[in-house]
């Protein structure tokens, strides 16, 4: 991904911290899900990504989205993490989770309860990761 729009990427998610959860939400200051929160950050760049309902998972919808529309690549397995890769990832009594990488070992997220906001990514974080995709 070129640097600048990787950057543009991570800003435009950062710039939705604070926000409300909201499932299926897809818009910024009014309530954004973990999908409508990467597909917000990919609108700001030109990246189209339909908006519809997306399952998380292997072979996700959602990144195969990018992937046809903007032509990310999936990458998992390649470390160290890049600012703005988009991942997947698997918690808990939680289906799989949709999250960009900000860089300084932190992800943008938004969470039920507590909206977008920023978490550390430790190793229990990197073991959960399920998919990583990159925009060119």
């Amino acid at each position: 991904m070129q640097v600048e729009i990787a950057d543009a990427f991570v800003e435009a998610a950062l710039g939705c911290v604070g926000t409300r959860f909201q499932a299926h939400g897809r818009e910024p200051g009014k309530g954004l899900d973990c999908v409508g929160l990467v597909i917000c950050a990919a609108h700001s760049v030109g990246v189209e990504i339909p908006d519809q309902e997306y399952v998380i998972g292997p072979g996700c919808d959602l990144f195969a989205a990018m992937t046809e529309g903007a032509g990310s690549v999936f990458v998992l397995g390649e470390m160290p993490l890049k600012r703005g890769d988009a991942l997947t990832l698997r918690f808990p009594r939680m289906p799989f989770h949709a999250a960009i990488y900000v860089g300084g070992n932190r992800i943008v997220h938004a969470m039920v309860g507590r909206g977008v906001g920023l978490m550390c990514v430790d190793h229990s974080v990197l073991t959960r990761i399920q998919g990583v995709w990159r925009l060119p």
